[in-house]
């Protein structure tokens, strides 16, 4: 059996498309810089298994209403258009006239239903942006329903921000009434959507390219809601436009662990680092809150730990690294890691990790000896 079909049994028929994307991506890596030590048998199972899950894709598609689930299929697809042209770079795999006819209705079937990802990033192409290229893709939105794909535009916009000095005037005013108009309807739906409170987030972030005085006073006014992710670009936003800001709303950042040192970050990037309650402008608590941040990704736990203590510091070549115990019950550990202490750190310099190492594993008589245990084995 091919080295490679093991995994490729077990992605097969997938309903979990963006960690198996991940994978794929990884193994189209692999193919791709290794491909003069990849064997043909090996490159025929990786097109074969492309080839059939994208086959199954034809059928998928059209089942799912859900666009935030078709946008994750979509990402799948792709990964899986990249192995198979990775593997069609080993000789003796090349591509087949049927094969070539199945990624061409799977490509046809994608384009038709990603039309305002691709009208966007024409759109960002442009020489010049005027007004009515901008109307011309907010009309389309105006019969979308699913509040994910809505707010796609925000996003979109967002990857492509290098593009907003291409913008007319008339352009950016254009965009910044629609913009005004999404976020008082989300406003109004009080976060019982998700997806759109998600949007939210992407367009007070987005809007500081292109906002105008009307605009700036909602930013101003969804300070209120109490949900720091989406707080913490309003903030930037205003402060871009050197607008003031309610101190009761900067102590709540500051006091969110999972936001606070990016908070700190951003008053520092703008000059207004004295803004940020100096009780919560420690290394220490910095520290912890970077790590923090970084344990909430979807990839890590996907939530914050429900306790987590300092364990110490320790300088490795210079860096100075703050080492923190924590303890969750994600459903992203193993049994055998949940409710224990495990092993967390920050540095000075960016260098923030944990791989859900066991305390226990590298615990010694003394504290001192535990963080030079740390150092040597996970700080080389």
């Amino acid at each position: 059996m091919p080295p490679f079909q093991d995994i490729f049994n077990d992605i097969s028929g997938t309903q979990n498309y963006g960690e198996s994307a991940r994978l794929l991506h990884y193994l189209g890596n692999v193919f791709t810089n290794s491909s003069n030590k990849i064997k043909l048998n090996d490159a025929i199972a990786a097109k074969a298994f492309a080839i059939n899950e994208l086959k199954r894709l034809l059928t998928v598609i059209p089942q799912v209403s859900n666009y935030k689930q078709k946008d994750e299929i979509f990402g799948y697809e792709d990964a899986l258009l990249h192995v198979y042209t990775a593997a069609t770079k080993i000789k003796g795999a090349e591509v087949a006239n049927e094969e070539a006819d199945i990624i061409k209705q799977v490509v046809q079937k994608v384009a038709n239903e990603t039309k305002l990802e691709s009208s966007v990033e024409q759109l960002m192409k442009s020489e010049k942006i005027e007004k009515s290229q901008v109307e011309a893709i907010l009309n389309n939105l105006k019969t979308v329903k699913d509040e994910y794909q809505r707010g796609k535009l925000f996003s979109l916009l967002l990857e492509g921000k290098t593009g907003f000095e291409k913008f007319s005037q008339e352009a950016k005013q254009t965009l910044a009434e629609y913009t005004d108009c999404e976020l008082n309807r989300i406003i109004k739906l009080n976060g019982k959507d998700g997806d759109a409170t998600a949007a939210m987030e992407f367009a007070v972030d987005v809007c500081k390219y292109y906002a105008d005085e009307k605009l700036l006073k909602t930013v101003l006014n969804i300070l209120q809601i109490p949900v720091s992710s989406v707080r913490y670009y309003a903030v930037e936003t205003l402060l871009k436009f050197k607008k003031d800001l309610p101190a009761d709303i900067i102590d709540e950042l500051a006091q969110d662990l999972s936001y606070a040192e990016l908070t700190y970050g951003t008053f520092l990037k703008y000059g207004k680092e004295e803004l940020f309650p100096q009780k919560f402008a420690t290394e220490e608590y910095l520290a912890k809150s970077d790590l923090v941040h970084w344990l909430i990704y979807p990839t890590e736990l996907g939530k914050a730990p429900y306790a987590i203590e300092l364990l110490g510091d320790i300088t490795v070549k210079k860096e100075k690294f703050y080492i923190f115990k924590y303890k969750s019950d994600s459903q992203n550990l193993t049994d055998d890691l949940k409710d224990e202490w495990l092993i967390g750190w920050s540095s000075n310099e960016g260098g923030t990790f944990s791989n859900f190492d066991l305390l226990s594993v590298f615990e010694k008589k003394t504290l001192k000896k535990t963080l030079k245990n740390i150092a040597k084995k996970l700080l080389k």
